[in-house]
């Protein structure tokens, strides 16, 4: 038969006393080396962009698409154009 403990709230403060001394482990133990190396992947844009779901025809998306890779930058440049007076 298991024995059962009660926890009081003296109890219950000195652990919380004691876990709030604890170092955050990334304090004690440094990351490995394949951790802290840079990460792959394009840097922060200056000029933040927002993500959208848009509807637009398949033939437009894959004229777009066929024109190979930055296919989405260059519908932006597009609508931008498009604002031009």
């Amino acid at each position: 038969m298991a024995i059962r403990y009660s926890v009081t709230t003296a109890h219950k403060t000195e652990l919380s006393e004691r876990a709030a001394k604890i170092a955050p482990i990334k304090t004690v133990i440094p990351a490995p080396e394949h951790q802290v190396r840079n990460r792959p992947g394009r840097k922060p844009s200056t000029k933040s962009k927002h993500l959208l779901t848009l509807r637009l025809d398949p033939d437009i998306i894959e004229y777009f698409r066929s024109t190979g890779e930055g296919w989405q930058t260059r519908m932006n440049d597009a609508l931008r154009k498009a604002m031009e007076p």
